[in-house]
């Protein structure tokens, strides 16, 4: 499981998320969890955006134990 979290979410304190990923990681669960200084509920920066887009095809990658892709042609 990969969680992302915006440092600012009122909706989901950072805390909850934080929780959550140490009782994944203590029942053996392969968890990945990325947090985002001012975001809050929903991304809205380019750059974080990219950096979730890139963070999930990296785990996607490594948990489908996946090479890296290729870039599409045309």
């Amino acid at each position: 499981m990969i969680l992302f979290q915006g440092l600012d979410d009122k909706v989901v304190p950072p805390e909850q998320s934080r929780l959550i990923v140490d009782r994944l990681k203590k029942r053996g669960i392969d968890v990945a969890y990325h947090e985002f200084a001012g975001e809050a509920h929903g991304f809205r920066k380019a750059e974080t955006i990219v950096a979730v887009l890139e963070a999930e095809l990296t785990f996607l990658q490594r948990v489908l134990r996946l090479g890296p892709l290729s870039p599409l042609a045309g």
